[in-house]
């Protein structure tokens, strides 16, 4: 069984402070262009810092296996927004749009 390690307690303790950020403001960040994948991608960063901690406690494997997939489903989202960025760009070229 692996150890229960306080800073990862901690660490998912500031992701959910975070994370109540968002619910006061979700309707700007709304508003940011891939908003809704970026908020995706923290959702998943969010669940693997979960699984981090209950990994210490109920089937580890499993628990660590799930942890890193939300970490690649994280990266993959993160990249598609990243690249959203850069298409939406240059077919767009208005001085005038907002991000």
């Amino acid at each position: 069984m692996y150890d229960f390690l306080e800073n990862e307690a901690i660490v998912f303790f500031l992701g959910l402070c975070v994370f109540f950020f968002y619910i006061l403001n979700h309707k700007k960040l709304k508003l940011i262009q891939s908003g809704k994948i970026f908020i995706a991608c923290y959702g998943f960063i969010l669940m693997a810092w979960l699984l981090t901690n209950l990994e210490s406690f109920w089937i580890p494997e499993v628990m660590n296996h799930l942890e890193h997939l939300c970490y690649t489903a994280s990266s993959v989202l993160l990249l598609l927004a990243t690249w959203s960025f850069s298409t939406k760009r240059e077919n767009h070229n208005d001085p005038h749009q907002h991000f």
